[in-house]
């Protein structure tokens, strides 16, 4: 029989960790929040690590990956996330345990799709760090590699953006009823992709990419204005309402 071994340790020392002969490993891996998500799922599936491969190409850090519960090809952060350390707004480190069980049915604690408890938290002052549960994996680097191939082909990854700018709609529960599109088909449906309004534009290659249109940065007075345009026009035309999945922090 297999035996699993749990092996904890830093992203830094990452690389250094291989798998036990004759065992599946698994590898308990603390990421500080300020690390870069796309950097992290890069690392562990080059060094044959599984679980975060959709991570690869994720724009952002940890902590936001977190906060957001990010995802993309049908997997989510909260599918492989351990534990999650926070600093309260009172100076109180705390601890919240989720396990890593390698499916997202963590609804109970608060994690649906780019929604996480600490969204709800009104004492919350900072995520801290965040541990991930990953497996030893034969197709880890070959499945990073594919889902960076498809990003280059689908996504604006060259122009400066915020990532997906609206959620996916809410998809129908009961058997049978007709799906409803992306937000990014919804937009596209609307006519929308190249409409600019200042330097911001929707992409011509993803449109549910907000993109800058010059090399100079966007001003959030016209990204904001295009945001509002394309919600207005989706809703005119079918309806939908489109919920922003970016968070607009006032300063």
């Amino acid at each position: 029989h297999d035996v699993v071994v749990v092996v904890v340790v830093d992203v830094d020392d990452v690389d250094q960790v291989d798998e036990v002969d004759g065992t599946t490993a698994k590898l308990e891996v603390k990421v500080g929040s300020g690390y870069a998500f796309n950097t992290l799922g890069q690392r562990l599936s080059t060094a044959g690590w599984g679980g975060l491969e959709f991570a690869t190409g994720i724009p952002g850090t940890v902590g936001g990956a977190i906060y957001m519960n990010a995802g993309a090809n049908g997997r989510e952060t909260c599918e492989v996330l351990s534990s999650v350390e926070f600093l309260t707004r009172s100076g109180q480190v705390r601890r919240l345990e989720l396990g890593g069980s390698g499916s997202c049915s963590s609804s109970d604690m608060g994690f649906t799709y780019r929604t996480s408890p600490f969204q709800g938290m009104d004492d919350l002052f900072a995520i801290v760090s965040g541990t991930f549960s990953v497996a030893a994996s034969a197709n880890a680097k070959a499945t990073a590699r594919a889902y960076m191939h498809r990003r280059n082909e689908t996504q604006p990854l060259r122009d400066k953006s915020a990532g997906c700018t609206f959620r996916n709609p809410e998809q129908p529960c009961s058997p049978g009823q007709e799906q409803v599109p992306s937000a990014g088909a919804l937009i596209d449906g609307a006519g929308l992709k190249g409409y600019s309004v200042g330097t911001a534009m929707v992409s011509p290659v993803h449109a549910n990419y907000l993109v800058c249109t010059e090399t100079r940065e966007t001003s959030s007075r016209d990204m904001k204005e295009l945001i509002r345009v394309v919600k207005d026009k989706v809703k005119a035309k079918t309806g939908i309402e489109l919920e922003t999945e970016v968070k607009i922090i006032k300063y």
